[in-house]
């Protein structure tokens, strides 16, 4: 008889099955005929578990699992039926390498009365995502000051409705390309957390987060403010700024000249030149208050800010127009 070593598609279960040892004489659980239906889903009310369901029919009653791996290693604990289970067992599976286990593969090998565990037959099976987690459910997000200044710290409170398995975690908290975050999400119940992020860019500026639930299951939002070109100072003193470039339609390759109208009480330079995509822009001061950009490829820049006075004071401000590359 030939070895059969190589993966059976089982087209009308879904399912890849093998033979863990060749076939020898006698019957094993291939040849008597038995099959097994197997479902994996992340477990709802247990952290870091599994739920494994095995059904078995054909071949001879009752059935036991040989072995078990998930993402290509053995479990650190397994409870439930496993051996001389009549029909249909459903096993937890425990691995506290995980707490998010959906889409990871595992394998099972079961055997029926008729056979040992030598002749198993292997089944491949993939986790879902439970029932409980995919439950409907929602976050938001809420700025303190939907109508910031450049350069203004903004709070957000985020919010999620009751989902899945508590305890529940916000993060991936993004600002955007213009916004910096300098306050990732904090805790302030188990359904809200508050972080703080401020703008370089006038203009609507999306927020975005995203919310795990015990079992990993996420929930995502975003909200949106608009940002105002007032320049926003830190420190004492009076300081602000008014950005602008000349020409503001250019050619690729062309120069083009960037610079501040500076308001002070004490003397203030121009300390850096923002742009946004970079894509290969070159450039240089040329005084203290103006710099010379050099644009390779087209697409339209805004040009942010930043100026310093004597006393440690700092202001940004925009450009009141785009660059646009031709």
């Amino acid at each position: 008889m030939k070895t059969r070593n190589q993966p059976i598609l089982l087209a009308a279960l879904g399912l890849t099955m093998w033979v863990i040892q060749a076939c020898s004489s006698g019957s094993s659980s291939l040849q008597s005929g038995m099959n097994c239906a197997i479902s994996a889903a992340q477990d709802t009310t247990r952290s870091n578990a599994v739920a494994l369901s095995i059904s078995c029919g054909g071949g001879t009653a009752p059935y036991s699992v040989a072995s078990l791996t998930l993402a290509g290693a053995t479990p650190d604990s397994v409870t439930g039926t496993s051996t001389g289970f009549s029909s249909t067992t459903t096993l937890t599976v425990y691995d506290y390498s995980y707490s998010n286990f959906s889409g990871l593969a595992g394998t099972v090998a079961v055997y029926d009365s008729a056979s040992v565990s030598s002749q198993a037959v292997g089944y491949s099976f993939t986790v879902t995502t439970s029932s409980g987690s995919t439950s409907t459910g929602s976050c938001t997000i809420a700025a303190g000051n939907s109508s910031p200044s450049i350069g203004q710290s903004v709070t957000f409170t985020l919010t999620t409705d009751t989902f899945g398995s508590s305890p529940y975690t916000f993060n991936s908290f993004s600002a955007g390309s213009y916004g910096t975050v300098s306050q990732s999400p904090v805790k302030i119940s188990d359904t809200q957390s508050q972080a703080v992020a401020s703008f370089s860019q006038t203009g609507t500026q999306t927020v975005s987060a995203s919310v795990y639930d015990n079992m990993g299951a996420t929930r995502s939002c975003s909200t949106t403010v608009t940002v105002g070109g007032t320049s926003t100072t830190t420190g004492s003193g009076s300081l602000s700024c008014a950005g602008w470039a000349s020409p503001t339609a250019i050619s690729r390759g062309q120069g083009t000249t960037v610079g501040v109208t500076i308001t002070s009480s004490y003397q203030a330079w121009l300390q850096e030149v923002h742009f946004a995509p970079n894509m290969g822009i070159t450039g240089s001061y040329t005084s203290a208050t103006t710099a010379q950009l050099y644009f390779p490829y087209s697409g339209t820049y805004p040009i942010t800010f930043l100026v310093k006075d004597i006393n440690g004071n700092q202001a940004t401000c925009n450009s009141a127009s785009n660059v646009t590359v031709y």
